[in-house]
């Protein structure tokens, strides 16, 4: 009795210590992600494998992510659990808001399940993120299509009242929209002379008055700063 109890008892310990040199057996694919230099948004897919001894709990907190505001965990909701190898993957989102250097280091805990039903801690694995922003180049596409958006979301919003309001938001779209043929048709100087119109109505001084107002005009305006910046090199 006393021996085979004895066995069962070193046994368990054997089973016991394969599984804790086999706490480590998760992999993640990257485990490092440069995303380089962008202007709007990339993404990247993360592949995390469990234990391939047992179920495996894998938890990622977006709180611990570092620049939250630039890195966005997609597709994940807190944690999943994984039965043996099989992998689950998810995506980091890099969004620069800023032209400036950016990082983070994403954590990744892993628990393994016990013989006994619990949860044992399998270490925590880090996946290191970096990325560079720039300021995105505007051109008169985008500047109409942020004009629009932001007209549609009321963060630009057309001043005066009824007939006025209607009056100066057909101007400036209007304007926008022959800046856009005289650009294409290579005709820069003109184009930066409907811009600066535009600029005027748009730029916070007291005179002239401005057509817009809203959270989005100081970004309106300086799109159309750096749009006739870049006709100016291109005339």
């Amino acid at each position: 009795m006393f021996k085979r109890r004895n066995t069962f008892v070193v046994g368990m310990f054997l089973i016991l210590s394969f599984m804790a040199s086999q706490v480590r057996a998760q992999t993640i694919f990257p485990t490092s992600i440069d995303f380089g230099t962008v202007a709007g948004d990339v993404i990247v897919i993360v592949t995390v494998t469990g234990n391939n001894i047992g179920i495996t709990n894998v938890e990622v907190t977006s709180d611990d992510i570092g620049d939250i505001d630039a890195f966005v965990i997609e597709g994940w909701y807190g944690n999943a659990i994984v039965l043996g190898d099989d992998p689950v993957d998810f995506s980091v989102e890099f969004t620069p808001p800023n032209a400036g250097s950016y990082s983070a280091d994403l954590e990744i805990t892993f628990g393994l399940k016990t013989p006994f039903g619990g949860w044992e801690d399998a270490g925590t694995e880090i996946v290191e993120l970096i990325g560079y922003g720039v300021e995105e180049e505007i051109t008169i596409d985008s500047l109409i299509d942020f004009f629009d958006t932001s007209i549609a979301n009321e963060t630009l919003q057309i001043t005066g009242r009824r007939w006025a309001k209607w009056f100066r938001y057909f101007a400036m779209k209007n304007t926008l929209k022959y800046t856009r043929r005289l650009i294409n048709a290579g005709y820069y100087r003109w184009a930066g002379y409907y811009l600066n119109s535009i600029l005027m109505h748009a730029d916070g001084s007291r005179w002239p008055r401005d057509y817009v107002t809203g959270s989005a005009r100081v970004q309106f305006a300086q799109h159309v700063r750096d749009l006739i910046s870049g006709l100016q090199g291109s005339g």
